[in-house]
């Protein structure tokens, strides 16, 4: 009989402890670190802050004198990154969904059912879902999502799309939308018709003089996406400080500058992908898609006073973890700063 052997068997917390301290990690309380383990995890702690503080990634060999604590103090701080990213990026979320089912129920209606659906309660009312309302970027594209729509979102067992379902006699988009998944709604703002593209790119990006709307749009769908990425990174606990959204192309820093001004990017952080596919590209994301000047501010505030928490003294741990990380995420030092900008000038 042929014995197999698992890539990862099981080991005890003593055991991971000599395997770190086998990979050259320092511990210097055994009873600490195993705590750490008990309630936060090897996979993430370890696994998701090892790279930036290894010399041999094969061997995962650490650098000299590197503490499990610098480690730990990484996670925590990335994990506060993470709650931020979270509590910013839903309302614009919900703000995007929102105005999706608002703009699809004004312009098509609310009849959720196809015209030979027995449960239909008017047939002559051609039904929002209907393909040949969103042809503005194909039809197969559009007949995609539209059964993609039906068979996933429409059929839903969660409320509120359930309890529509089983207790009114139609699904309007408004409600179908909250059960929408982020990425579901962005496709769906892709295949709709120019005009009702152009209403919501307006009302997510505050508009400007002399602007192109195609930009405009373009911008729009590239930070959504980030957003997207981001969030779904956030929200299963997943480290984002070295995250980088692959896209086809990326916000342009010309444009960017158009709306948040001179000081938001360099052109050279930009080829570098800061800004445009990293943390702080996120950060410049829900900065331009907050409508809310009141939400943006506290944003801004808590980004500050979790930075501030950390720099007060430069003689602390937490000082050297907060610039490594800072450091190894691609942040501008003066990031906080650009973005206060920014935000003024989204209010005037």
């Amino acid at each position: 009989m042929t014995r197999h052997t698992f890539d990862k068997p099981f080991k005890d917390f003593p055991d991971l402890i000599e395997l770190l301290k086998s990979r050259g990690l320092n511990i210097r309380n055994e009873e600490t670190a195993i705590n750490l383990l008990k309630i936060y995890g090897y996979y993430p702690v370890i696994n998701g802050f090892k790279k930036s503080f290894q010399t041999d990634f094969d061997e995962e060999k650490y650098q000299p004198n590197v503490q499990i604590e610098q480690l730990f103090s990484e996670f925590i701080l990335d994990s506060q990154f993470q709650e931020i990213l979270l509590t910013s990026i839903f309302p614009i979320e919900n703000h995007f969904k929102n105005m999706i089912g608002y703009l699809i129920s004004k312009n098509f209606g609310v009849n959720s059912f196809e015209t030979n659906d027995a449960n239909n309660p008017d047939n002559t009312v051609l039904s929002y879902l209907d393909p040949s309302n969103y042809h503005n970027s194909g039809r197969v594209k559009a007949l995609d999502t539209m059964n993609f729509i039906k068979e996933r979102v429409l059929t839903s067992s969660d409320d509120p799309v359930a309890y529509y379902r089983e207790n009114k006699n139609h699904v309007p988009a408004w409600i179908l939308c909250q059960n929408m998944m982020f990425g579901t709604s962005v496709k769906l703002f892709q295949i709709l018709p120019s005009n009702l593209k152009e209403d919501l790119t307006n009302e997510m990006i505050l508009p400007i003089d002399n602007e192109n709307i195609t930009e405009k749009e373009d911008l729009l769908l590239l930070e959504l996406e980030i957003l997207r990425k981001f969030r779904n990174s956030a929200a299963h606990s997943s480290p984002v400080y070295l995250l980088h959204v692959d896209q086809s192309s990326d916000p342009s820093v010309k444009i960017l500058k158009r709306y948040l001004g001179e000081q938001i990017l360099t052109r050279k952080e930009g080829r570098q992908g800061i800004g445009t596919r990293n943390l702080y590209a996120a950060l410049i994301g829900i900065l331009l898609l907050t409508r809310n000047s009141g939400q943006r501010t506290n944003t801004i505030q808590q980004i500050k006073r979790l930075r501030d928490t950390y720099m007060q003294n430069h003689n602390d741990t937490s000082f050297d973890a907060y610039n490594h990380y800072i450091r190894i995420a691609q942040l501008p030092t003066d990031y906080v700063e650009r973005l206060e900008r920014a935000s003024m000038i989204l209010s005037n």
